[in-house]
């Protein structure tokens, strides 16, 4: 077996970052969120009126994140510089 035989399609990748996000909120203050066409383990949702990314992982082993979106932005410069 190997990793991409435990992988998760979009739906099951997006309701486990779902159910973190309640974990981490609680189930009666959860927000819209807003998956991304294009990058499909991206969502946007606001909390608190700031802007949040929520990040879904396509393993069940690995934990969702959720971001500002001033730390997204930081961490996506960080990973995108070219040498």
């Amino acid at each position: 077996m190997t990793e991409y035989d435990n992988r998760l399609n979009d739906d099951e990748a997006h309701d486990l970052a779902m159910r973190h996000l309640a974990g981490l909120l609680g189930s009666s203050a959860m927000p819209d969120v807003a998956w991304d066409v294009d990058h499909h383990l991206q969502g946007h949702l606001d909390v608190a009126g700031h802007h949040m990314v929520l990040i879904a992982t396509r393993t069940a082993d690995r934990c969702p994140l959720l971001l500002t979106d001033e730390d997204w932005d930081s961490l996506r410069r960080t990973h995108c510089l070219v040498a």
